[in-house]
């Protein structure tokens, strides 16, 4: 294993990371041993293809290593503990603000897709019952090893568990519209949790293209179904939300993602060493190399106006419309 590991990382990665994150062309130091094979190395792949993910090890002794926690632990090793995608203080507040804005005094907080950094947050700033679902394989345990006590019901994304119905003050969402196959039914659900004053603050990347850029996702969970701007508000206002209105927050994450970068390469050398020392170091190196060079491919995106992160609140008001998702498709079953 230590062989595969060192394959994968050669003594100069964190200067060639380096290099890689700046844009600029890699030159080894003079007093390197096998300079010409670093070199090599270091030769920049097209920037439209994604690294291929290494095999494991043949010669592995013992169990298979499960790949979901060394997922998660890539995911946190570049984010920060208890943060599956960049996020920061300053988003955390937007979100639950536009959450408790309307909040009566009954009521508790739901969340699709939150990382254990929001929940968190929440937790400190209200005693609110939360419920929680969430889509991503290997997410809800993280969550309750974080959390102790909070309950997080897995589920698909387009047909969320463990919301109850008319019983929510306010939802909070992370990529569900991105990732749902069936986003009316979605939408149905989320109208038919909340109460008759409930809002759904749903922060969901939409695309600005005719297809989705396939890069900025080489790591995600699943494939993303991206829709633009204008169908995301149609699917919110069909599903009988009164007022719906949206906020950017590209610049936001653009920012945080930046500052965890800048942190990850400092922290690099550390990153590597004990990865070397860990017998899932080779798949947890793969699975960080992958997150890493994907979200580059998404900042480049969103700083291009190719995707965009927007935040959607819609509000069901009083003696909101009835949701139009049920007879739009008989197939449907909410239940």
């Amino acid at each position: 294993m230590l062989g595969q590991v060192k394959k994968l990382v050669p003594p100069d990665f964190p200067a060639r990371f380096g290099a890689w994150w700046d844009g600029r062309d890699y030159a080894p130091p003079a007093d390197m041993e096998d300079a010409p094979a670093a070199q090599e190395a270091a030769e920049p792949a097209p920037a439209e293809a994604a690294p291929p993910r290494p095999k494991p090890a043949p010669d592995r002794v013992g169990p298979p290593v499960s790949a979901a926690p060394l997922r998660i632990r890539a995911l946190e090793a570049l984010w920060g503990e208890g943060r599956f995608t960049p996020g920061s203080d300053t988003l955390d507040r937007m979100l639950l603000d536009a959450a408790f804005e309307t909040a009566d005094g009954t009521g508790s907080i739901g969340f699709i897709g939150a990382d254990p950094a929001l929940l968190s947050a929440c937790r400190g700033r209200s005693d609110r019952p939360i419920h929680a679902c969430e889509w991503r394989a290997g997410c809800t345990g993280r969550v309750g090893e974080l959390l102790p006590g909070l309950a997080v019901e897995q589920a698909d994304v387009d047909r969320p568990r463990g919301l109850p119905e008319g019983g929510l003050a306010a939802l909070v969402s992370f990529d569900a519209f991105a990732y749902a196959d069936h986003k009316a039914g979605l939408a149905t659900r989320a109208f038919k949790a909340l109460g008759p004053s409930g809002r759904w603050v749903a922060v969901d990347t939409v695309r600005h293209t005719k297809k989705t850029p396939p890069e900025p996702f080489a790591s995600a969970f699943a494939e993303p179904m991206l829709g633009s701007i204008e169908e995301t508000e149609d699917v919110l206002r069909l599903a009988g939300f009164r007022s719906v209105r949206r906020e950017s927050l590209t610049q936001t994450v653009l920012e945080a993602a930046a500052r965890r970068y800048q942190a990850f390469a400092v922290a690099l050398e550390d990153a590597v060493r004990e990865a070397v020392a860990d017998p899932g170091g080779a798949l947890f190196l793969q699975e960080l190399t992958w997150e890493a060079h994907a979200w580059r491919a998404r900042m480049r995106a969103l700083s291009g106006g190719a995707l965009s992160l927007e935040m959607w609140v819609a509000d069901k008001g009083e003696g909101g419309a009835k949701p139009a998702a049920d007879a739009a498709d008989p197939l449907f079953d909410p239940a």
